[in-house]
C-alpha cells in the first residue's frame, strides 16, 4: 500500500488542475458554481500535475516558483 498523496489535486469542470487548499479558499471566498470551482475528479495519481492557482505539485510539496 503506498502513502496518500502531501498535496491533494483536482481537475475543475473547466479541465484546471487546483490543489485542495486552493478549492478550500475560492469556495471560502463565495466563488462557487462556476466551471473553476467544480471539482470534476480528485486525482489519485497527480505525478507531473501542479495547481494553477499556487503552483504546488505533489512531488515537491511546495510551490514550484511560477
Amino acid at each position: 500500500m503506498t502513502a496518500p498523496p502531501s498535496v491533494r489535486l483536482a481537475v475543475m469542470e473547466d479541465d484546471t488542475v487546483l490543489c485542495s487548499g486552493c478549492v478550500d479558499e475560492l469556495h471560502a471566498e463565495g466563488v462557487c458554481e462556476t466551471a473553476g470551482t467544480i471539482v470534476h475528479a480528485w486525482l489519485a495519481d497527480p505525478v507531473g500535475q501542479a495547481c494553477a492557482c499556487c503552483g504546488v505539485t505533489d512531488g515537491e510539496g511546495q510551490e514550484t516558483g511560477r
